[in-house]
């Protein structure tokens, strides 16, 4: 009999928590970013991507991540300050931005560009999770595979 209560206890309790989270990702944008495998710069650099100024991850070829965005106007950039991608999200939307590395006074630097979500969903599927050794936000990064 306890066992049983045990059971049922952790069942409700998973309900609730996967009832939360649905709730919560419905109230949220997705914003994946990515970058090409191949053309978007030497391998080696891996530019830091940024929104509303808080580091999220270093960027790799060939790789993807997500995040979770309030409804509501955001701001994201890479390593070149100059590209600039001023986002107004809208809860249950999914976006897609696509990084590459450009040389800007003979250095190279990450710029980002906002793509079609038919263009970013193609190109994703191609792409894998970036290492979670890239990640510096692991509250907001996740490394989820795309919807």
């Amino acid at each position: 009999m306890r066992l049983q209560i045990a059971v049922l206890c952790m069942v409700g309790v998973a309900s609730a928590i996967a009832q939360t989270a649905s709730t919560d990702d419905s109230s949220k944008a997705v914003v994946y970013v990515y970058r090409l495998q191949g053309g978007s710069g030497p391998p080696p650099n891996k530019p830091s991507v940024y929104c509303d100024e808080h580091e999220l991850a270093r960027m790799e070829n060939g790789r993807y991540f997500s995040i979770r965005l309030d409804a509501g106007k955001h701001s994201c950039r890479s390593t070149d300050e100059q590209s600039v991608i001023e986002l107004d999200v809208k809860a249950g939307q999914t976006y897609y931005i696509r990084g590459e590395v450009v040389p800007i006074k003979g250095k190279p630097r990450g710029a980002i560009t906002r793509v079609s979500p038919e263009q970013g969903a193609s190109e994703l599927r191609r792409l894998k999770p970036l290492p979670s050794g890239m990640v510096k936000d692991r509250n907001r990064v996740l490394l989820d595979p795309p919807k």
